[in-house]
């Protein structure tokens, strides 16, 4: 992000701070709770939005050297994602084509030569060509030559993987395309990973992520005492959102030259990548996650930090695991919360549920659900 821009939201969010207040919403919106306990209503989420337009899998960062992989299992298929000989990132249905056992179980791995089913060992090359069948005279004569993986069509961009289902995706993001290429997110290293399945609807999720109202409560000992209460700066890339979240270091620019200003010493920047994308930059590792219905009230939530390089010294290695250890903390307590709101959203004891004026990331994000839905 250009320096101008840096200083021109940090303008604008000392300017909420200085008034009390934060960016709102005209008036407080509510939804069904059905939305979060309808079967028919998840079949449709699946169908209309995680079918059909450009959905973030994994970040690129894992996937460097021939031979790394990567599985995913959110879109209802087992995905292997991995490296060929030349560099290129693939996407294959993770299933043997002999009698479709999965190849590999691992979330991640690194380096292999090929992919051997563990069931009778078929073994395929990087570039998914089936390379070895054990007896293969009892399959019928060039079996190997016509037999390779499935393969599920990705793209690569932003230092991120997506599904290619065919809208372009400079056109889905939009304006958020050119800032998200200002940051140059290809450059980063793997720090960690995180992987979860909170029993809690995938939108309680996304909702959580993208309000800092709850942060007084909910994370009074972890992050709370470092920011500014139910403060937070909301800009509209429909369906895509940006929220800045201020440190409470952020008051000292007040006493600087705004040419030494800079956004991620200050703030954390957060974006909403529609639908289901929670895009994290701040002074620490990149933090990248995804959001994916595992059944109606399950959740597939998976995290990957990267850094500008990969932890060495044993400093590094050593902020890098409280880093860690802070962000799974935080988490912990949002997924307890999230929890208990699935079980209570199916007790019957509320109709609808509401949101205040300032949250206004979780009623934009229901809105840009409510018309992708409806087309």
């Amino acid at each position: 992000m250009k320096h101008a821009e840096q200083v021109t939201l940090i303008r604008r969010t000392l300017d909420l701070i200085q008034r009390r207040t934060t960016d709102m919403d005209a008036e407080p919106d509510q939804r069904p709770v059905d939305i979060y306990t309808s079967p028919t209503r998840l079949e449709r989420e699946r169908g209309q939005l995680f079918q059909r337009y450009p959905i973030i899998l994994t970040s690129a960062a894992l996937l460097q050297r021939p031979g790394d992989y990567v599985t995913h299992d959110g879109l209802g298929v087992p995905i292997l994602l991995s490296v060929d000989k030349e560099g290129q990132i693939r996407g294959f249905l993770n299933a043997c084509r002999h009698r479709g056992a999965r190849l590999l179980d691992g979330p991640t791995g690194v380096a292999r030569s090929s992919f051997t089913c563990p069931f009778h060992g078929w073994t395929y090359g990087l570039d998914g060509k089936l390379l070895h069948v054990p007896h293969a005279y009892g399959f019928a004569e060039g079996h190997c030559e016509r037999t390779a993986l499935t393969p599920f069509p990705v793209r690569v961009k932003f230092g991120m993987v997506w599904t290619d289902p065919g809208p372009d995706l400079d056109a889905f993001l939009g304006p958020l395309a050119q800032e998200l290429a200002g940051w140059n997110l290809s450059r980063l290293q793997p720090a960690y990973q995180l992987t979860f399945s909170p029993n809690a609807n995938w939108k309680l999720l996304m909702e959580v992520a993208f309000e800092v109202y709850h942060f007084r409560k909910t994370h009074a000992q972890t992050i709370a005492p470092w920011l500014h209460d139910n403060i937070a700066l909301h800009d509209d890339f429909y369906p895509h959102q940006r929220m800045i979240v201020p440190r409470n270091r952020i008051n000292a620019c007040l006493d600087r030259d705004p040419a030494s200003w800079d956004l991620l010493s200050v703030a954390n920047v957060v974006y909403l990548i529609f639908p289901n994308t929670v895009l994290m930059l701040r002074e620490g590792p990149t933090i990248l996650q995804t959001v994916f219905p595992s059944s109606l009230d399950r959740t597939l939530w998976r995290t990957w930090a990267s850094a500008a390089r990969v932890p060495q010294t044993e400093r590094e290695v050593r902020h890098t695991r409280a880093d860690r250890e802070s962000f799974e903390t935080t988490l912990d307590e949002d997924f307890r919360r999230v929890t208990s709101i699935q079980s209570g959203l199916r007790s019957g004891a509320n109709q609808v549920v509401t949101f205040g004026r300032f949250e206004l990331g979780p009623i934009r994000f229901h809105r840009a659900l409510d018309d992708f839905l409806a087309r």
